[in-house]
């Protein structure tokens, strides 16, 4: 008697792609039809050429945002997986990390693709929002100076609607970007060992980890004081047109 093909056994059935692709065609359905609609209106009313361009810059900088956003975050992950590279996985257990429990392959395996699965998230959440402020890149890329200058910085008017919009964007793009790459160290050092309660708050943090978590943290205080700076603007300027 013939014996089945245990991999032919193991391959999904052909209705579970079908049944994939009709859930994600339907959930996907009002963009598409958002999209035709929104690119038959500007075709009809002469403006095609400006619908595809604000579609060619989304898809520029969605992607581009994506790459750079996932990179840096992967950067300062596989750092940090570097510097304890000989270091063993374990589970503090009250302040000292001697006695706590090793952490089993499973978990490990777990933590790693969890750091992975919330990097693209937090990738992707960030090229949606970078795309969605297109005009306000192409602003920041195609200014029109008005020769008119405001008495209190010696700007001229267009920096407020055309450049400080997009700072402002900007630095509250980078800061958030730090915050999680400093979230994701700190989670691989404590399950390293680099962070030790028992040694007092002096010397918890010690060697390449403490000078890696350190140059994050002075980006992080540099890119808040440039917020700081970016605020005084406002005295002069505010997005809604209410101070």
């Amino acid at each position: 008697m013939k014996r089945a093909n245990p991999t032919l056994d193991r391959r999904p059935p052909l209705i579970l792609f079908v049944a994939i692709a009709l859930l994600l065609l339907l959930a996907l359905s009002g963009a598409l039809v958002h999209f035709l609609t929104e690119s038959w209106w500007f075709a009809a009313v002469g403006y095609g050429g400006v619908f595809w361009t604000r579609i060619r810059w989304q898809v520029i900088i969605w992607a581009s945002t994506l790459v750079l956003y996932a990179a840096f975050l992967l950067a300062n992950y596989g750092l940090a997986l570097w510097l304890t590279r000989e270091s063993p996985w374990r589970l503090l257990q009250g302040q000292s990390l001697t006695q706590g429990k090793a952490l089993s392959p499973v978990w490990i395996s777990l933590v790693r693709y969890g750091a992975i699965a919330l990097t693209v998230l937090l990738s992707f959440d960030a090229a949606t929002k970078s795309a969605a402020a297109w005009d306000r890149i192409l602003k920041f890329l195609n200014p029109s100076n008005f020769d008119l200058t405001e008495p209190l910085f010696q700007k001229d008017i267009s920096f407020y609607l055309f450049r400080l919009p997009f700072f402002h964007g900007l630095q509250q793009a980078i800061a958030e970007a730090l915050v999680w790459a400093l979230a994701l160290a700190i989670v691989i050092y404590s399950l390293k060992g680099e962070i030790r309660p028992e040694r007092g708050w002096k010397y918890f943090l010690t060697g390449e980890a403490k000078t890696h978590l350190c140059l994050l943290l002075a980006g992080l205080a540099v890119v808040i004081a440039a917020g700081f700076y970016l605020e005084r603007y406002e005295l002069l300027f505010s997005p809604s047109g209410v101070v």
